[in-house]
């Protein structure tokens, strides 16, 4: 569910104040830092597949170090948790790097895109792998998160390859 985030916010407060009692299922948009800011308690209940929360930490989950580690110092630098596109932006520009060091080169598009397809990565937001049978985009897992007391919580990781 979900256009953007505007429209998330809309539909969850119009379910809320018509009283819908049933389970609340939205995309990663429902996740997100800006969706809970307005959405205030309208946002709780809802369960999402997100590709990021913040509030990996303390939680008894299977991401790797590079998750955790990235969002501890997400924290310490801005004082504040890190957001979905924060972990996508930062995993982008390193496998990119690998990519171009595998390549040999910054400049030369065919020889970076060639890389890519062979470059595997731990990211801080998945671990990045093209699979040969498929023109899969590269994640692995997702997080099934559910939004309590205004933080999307994540609550199992699901690994899909």
């Amino acid at each position: 569910m979900g256009v953007s985030e505007a429209w998330d916010v809309a539909l969850a407060q119009q379910l809320q104040s018509a009283g819908c009692d049933i389970p609340l299922l939205g995309s990663s948009s429902f996740a997100s830092a800006p969706f809970i800011e307005v959405a205030k308690d309208a946002a709780n209940g809802w369960y999402t597949v997100a590709d990021w929360s913040p509030n990996i930490l303390g939680q008894n989950l299977d991401v790797p170090a590079e998750a955790v580690a990235f969002e501890q110092r997400y924290e310490e630098l801005y004082d504040a948790k890190s957001a979905m596109q924060s972990a996508w932006g930062y995993d982008c520009v390193y496998l990119f790097k690998a990519a171009c060091e595998k390549a040999g080169t910054t400049e030369d598009r065919e020889k970076i895109n060639e890389a890519m397809n062979s470059t595997d990565v731990q990211g801080a937001n998945n671990y990045y792998k093209i699979y040969g049978d498929t023109f899969h985009v590269m994640s692995t897992y997702i997080m099934l998160c559910e939004t309590i007391d205004g933080a999307a919580t994540p609550i199992r990781k699901v690994t899909f390859r």
